[in-house]
């Protein structure tokens, strides 16, 4: 692997999600009231062993790999995705929005949690909010859209929910 988004969630575990990150040299994984991401060094069967002996039985782990991975005894395949990644190059936008756009805090976590259980998103949990940098759009009382940062692979940032 040669560019830092080759491998995304090892080098934002190991850059711009380093303070929410727990692992060894060669596995880490997020706290799990943030997410359910883990990263693998060089992503083989010798890291994912270490991943194995670092988290829980009956763990979620979500991971990012170029290539199928053999797996351990102990691991349970639940569901494989392809997906696509992309980077948006151009400068930042002055595009201007017709609602108000707020940050969001602490207290805003109940209407986020309604929000992706309504939309269904991805994995949002009740710390997710450490990611960062979290917007929303209220409509009265009621959050009707939101985003923020999630991976953080310095110096990239992935845009989620």
């Amino acid at each position: 692997m040669t560019h830092i988004l080759d491998n995304p969630i090892w080098n934002a575990l190991l850059t711009g999600n380093k303070h929410l990150a727990f692992g060894s040299e060669q596995a880490k994984y997020l706290k799990r009231e943030v997410g359910f991401f883990a990263g693998l060094k060089t992503n083989s069967t010798s890291d994912l062993s270490q991943l194995q002996a670092l988290v829980p039985v009956e763990t979620l782990i979500v991971l990012f790999t170029p290539n199928e991975l053999s797996l351990p005894a102990g691991w349970r395949l639940d569901l494989k995705k392809e997906i696509i990644q992309m980077v948006y190059q151009q400068p930042e936008s002055t595009y201007g929005a017709e609602n108000e756009i707020a940050a969001l805090q602490e207290k805003d976590i109940p209407a986020m949690l309604a929000l992706t259980a309504l939309t269904k998103p991805g994995p949002f949990l009740s710390r997710t909010i450490e990611f960062g940098n979290y917007e929303g759009i209220f409509k009265g009382n009621s959050l009707v859209a939101m985003a923020g940062q999630r991976l953080q692979p310095d110096p990239y940032t992935e845009i989620s929910a």
